[in-house]
């Protein structure tokens, strides 16, 4: 039984020419109105000094569909480093310490009566940039005002700083190759061209030393190379965030990227969905200890890379596989990782049972273990993982019943696929639950009379179970359709 909704929850530029001066609001002055207007100067100073500041405003991965009742295809769950596609944005932030903040907040501030213009080289390297991609195709070459060029940032010296090409979301997206020109750019910080649909080679980028932040690939990107011509990568030592993403005719030894280990200072990195390429994920990635967000998915290693557990300061961690050939243990040593928000570890074929140690997991939100071949029960002491909002533990082979171990800040929950028997408990009924899946297990009886308060479901799957045909609670759910 398949229950969910029919229908799915749905700059200003700088002024530009030559502006009178306004009146002078102030009287002339005297000895009698001397202090007031000094004031009153004074007020209007503060006031034009209130600083501005850009946010991050970034559109959740969708959530994942639930399966029907023949055996679903694999799908990519509770990714946190999920790859945008290119319905998704996730816009440019500039965080207020950074030179590439102060320079926009200059250009915002002097904007209205003298914009930033770009200086001559940085203009001449952007032309090549347009002429390759097309991304500015409604913008004049001779456009020398920053702010003319959508996704670039410069400094008040009209030095580029940023280039964004999430501001070139189009369908079809922009495409072409990396001009060599690119390396003019002398003065780039933060380079995203994840919105290009790139084709050709990557050209060396050795030279751009400033950089802090560095994204190449998006889903079908049609860049071609070997990894190991990616050596230039260790000379961008000022990195913090490294994505190299779908490149999937990128060929070559997974081993070549241990020169990443040279990049102490880099904070996110994500290796995802090198399908061509071979060997073993570099265990020297272990040292990076200052990382933060890691993803190493739908690589094709065939060992599981357990040395992750050995980088204390992970929040974020994808090691999402869909190799059959991908083989290992589930370790204990996760519980060591007490900052993780986002575990994700499906598709590896993970053998083990759940540790009863992961109850230090404390700040896990979203757990992900689905197509493993995990046993046993699920653990009492899952009831300390306070913070989880997604848990997704289907198709394994976990059985016994269900205990009373689940936050009520759940919303989704997926269950089926395993051996999982008895009656469905009523403790299942939490309030925030938005998806339940507890499809093909042993479950028997009927179904909780506290799921008719659960008005934040949308989608309840118990298909392939021996339950009893009473459908009583299903009909009184009257906001979920498609029963």
């Amino acid at each position: 039984m398949m229950i969910m909704p029919t229908t799915a929850p749905k700059s200003c530029s700088p002024a530009t020419g030559t502006r009178a001066a306004p009146p002078n609001p102030l009287p002339s002055l005297s000895a009698s109105n001397a202090a007031p207007r000094l004031l009153l100067l004074a007020a209007l100073a503060l006031s034009a000094a209130a600083d501005c500041s850009f946010s991050t405003v970034s559109r959740p991965a969708p959530l994942p569909r639930s399966p029907h009742a023949a055996r679903p295809a694999k799908q990519h769950l509770l990714s946190p480093f999920a790859w945008p596609g290119r319905a998704q944005r996730s816009l440019l932030r500039l965080d207020a310490a950074t030179p590439a903040a102060t320079a926009a907040r200059s250009g915002a501030a002097t904007g209205a009566a003298r914009p930033v213009i770009m200086d001559e080289s940085q203009l001449s390297a952007l032309v090549q940039l347009n002429e390759a991609w097309g991304t500015w195709a409604g913008n004049s070459n001779a456009a020398t005002a920053c702010a003319a060029w959508a996704g670039v940032t410069c400094s008040p010296k009209g030095l580029v700083l940023a280039l964004d090409a999430k501001a070139f979301v189009a369908d079809p997206p922009p495409s072409g190759a990396i001009p060599a020109d690119i390396t003019n750019l002398a003065y780039l910080q933060y380079l995203d061209l994840s919105y290009i649909d790139l084709v050709g080679s990557i050209p060396s980028l050795a030279s751009l030393t400033s950089l802090t932040h560095l994204a190449i690939g998006m889903d079908g990107c049609r860049l071609a190379g070997t990894l190991d011509g990616l050596g230039w990568l260790s000379s961008l030592s000022n990195l913090q965030t490294l994505r190299l993403v779908g490149l999937a005719d990128f060929t070559g030894d997974l081993s070549s990227l241990h020169i990443l280990s040279h990049l102490e200072s880099i904070q996110h990195l994500a290796l995802s969905s090198l399908t061509n390429a071979t060997g073993e994920i570099p265990r020297e990635i272990r040292y990076l200890t200052a990382l933060t967000a890691l993803d190493l998915s739908y690589l094709r290693a065939v060992d599981f890379p357990d040395w992750v557990t050995q980088l204390p300061n992970l929040q974020s961690l994808n090691v999402n596989a869909d190799d059959e050939r991908r083989q290992g243990l589930l370790s204990d040593d996760f519980s060591l990782l007490t900052a993780l928000t986002s575990l994700s570890l499906g598709h590896n074929n993970l053998d083990g049972y759940l540790p009863k140690s992961w109850s230090s997991l404390v700040n896990l939100q979203e757990l992900d273990l689905t197509y493993n071949r995990l046993q046993g029960t699920i653990p009492a002491t899952f009831s300390t993982l306070t913070a989880l909002t997604k848990l997704v533990l289907s198709e394994n082979s976990l059985s016994g019943s269900i205990p009373p171990a689940f936050s009520t800040n759940i919303q989704i929950l997926w269950l089926g696929y395993n051996s999982f028997s008895g009656p469905i408990p009523p403790h299942l009924a939490l309030t925030n639950l938005v998806e339940l899946q507890l499809s093909s297990n042993l479950f028997t009886g009927g179904i909780p009379s506290a799921f008719t308060k659960l008005t934040a479901m949308s989608t309840l799957d118990i298909c392939n179970n021996s339950l009893s045909s009473d459908l009583d609670v299903v009909a009184q759910m009257t906001w979920l359709t498609d029963i």
